[in-house]
């Protein structure tokens, strides 16, 4: 199970194209979990290749703004929203850095906002939540999907000693024993709801402004 979840996080856009794997660690289950009950003004920060717009409930959503820091991955998300089947919400896409806000669209309230397996690549993943509370609505919700510390003993075990090298591992840098809720609380954010996945390995967060 370890290995598998290394192996994920490390081409998880790839490895999410394996029904079978991503059943296995309840990953699709959670992405469907996350975004059932979206809608209105969306943003989707570290987009990637388009991973979840399948499972967005096109039909509730006015805009949806896909933004990734990589022009390339942005292209492919972009291609893949356009071939949805009608009727499609305004679809928009940025390359900007969650870390940079100047870099955002300009000044807009988003009534969702979504980050699956961002926050473990970046260097301050507590600043990115800040930028990103920033434009979040003030009855609006962040719905964040991550790579978490499991609640298995041995497996939490296992993370903290090999996260450092793994961190390091293919140039991804992510960070699999991170405190996701304690992210997103020193971020200012109140988590109101929180769901496990395959041992705690992934956690998934609905997230509002206090």
């Amino acid at each position: 199970m370890v290995t598998l979840t290394i192996l994920y996080m490390l081409n998880y856009d790839s490895l999410d194209d394996s029904k079978w794997f991503t059943e296995l660690l309840g990953l699709r289950k959670g992405r469907q979990d996350l975004l059932k009950e979206v809608s209105g003004d969306v943003l989707e920060v570290g987009c990637g290749t388009g991973i979840n717009l399948q499972f967005y409930p096109l039909s509730s959503i006015s805009t949806l703004t896909l933004l990734d820091s990589s022009p390339g991955m942005l292209s492919v998300a972009s291609s893949k929203a356009l071939s949805l089947p009608p009727p499609l919400p305004t679809i928009k896409t940025v390359v900007a850095d969650v870390l940079v806000p100047s870099s955002f669209p300009p000044s807009q309230k988003y009534d969702y906002i979504v980050s699956t397996f961002t926050l473990c690549v970046l260097p301050s993943p507590t600043l990115a939540l800040t930028n990103l509370s920033d434009l979040l609505s003030t009855s609006g919700r962040l719905l964040l999907f991550e790579n978490s510390r499991s609640s298995s003993g041995l497996i939490s075990a296992y993370q903290d000693i090999t996260a450092e090298a793994a961190s390091g591992f293919g140039g991804k840098g992510c960070v699999y024993n991170q405190d996701v809720r304690k992210i997103a609380q020193d971020a200012g954010l109140e988590v109101v709801e929180e769901r496990t996945y395959a041992k705690g390995l992934f956690r998934a967060y609905v997230c509002k402004i206090p």
